[in-house]
């Protein structure tokens, strides 16, 4: 095995972690077979070269094959024109997490003054379309009550991006990553 090889071998490892929590997310239990970690090799050396974030990369794949109406399986990570698909994405549908943290910030201060609704029912209202890992850490307190809704959740869709934006806000995201200091 080559340099290069292993040197993407913990990108390759966190590409397919991602791809597998995704998949979680439309089928319930989901594990990659053994014998695709060849493909997210492929996929880490992609990401390597473009200097591209891993969350994104693997969500503009679904997104792709989405498109085009097809079901995505690991094999499709590392396609010929999964670069191509990056940019398309990221032109297209891509909403930095700072400008969802924005957002939300906007929606839930709209809520509490105007609408005098309580923060926590706010966070707990699932008509209400905040992301789940926003919902853990928007209070100045923690909330018992939201953290146990929305944990699992957030920790699957909180990428390594979003994580970086709620630490610049100053949000606790020990709530999220640390539970146990929390308690």
């Amino acid at each position: 095995m080559d340099k290069l090889s292993l040197s993407v071998v913990p990108l390759a490892l966190e590409l397919q972690n991602i791809f597998e929590n995704k998949k979680r997310m439309d089928k319930g239990y989901y594990r990659c077979p053994p014998n695709f970690f060849e493909i997210f090799k492929k996929a880490a050396e992609i990401c390597k070269a473009f200097e591209l974030d891993p969350s994104v990369y693997i969500e503009a794949q679904f997104y792709w094959f989405g498109f085009q109406k097809m079901e995505v399986h690991p094999n499709m990570m590392a396609h010929k024109k999964a670069y191509e698909a990056y940019l398309q994405y990221v032109e297209s549908s891509y909403i930095s997490p700072e400008k969802i943290i924005e957002v939300c910030k906007g929606y839930i201060e709209n809520h509490v003054i105007k609408l005098k609704r309580s923060l926590e029912t706010i966070l707990l209202d699932d008509d209400i379309d905040l992301p789940p890992w926003f919902r853990i850490v928007a209070s100045a307190e923690a909330i018992p009550s939201v953290i146990e809704k929305y944990l699992i959740q957030a920790r699957t869709e909180a990428t390594p991006e979003v994580k970086k934006a709620l630490e610049k806000e100053g949000f606790d995201i020990k709530r999220i990553w640390n539970l146990e200091k929390n308690s």
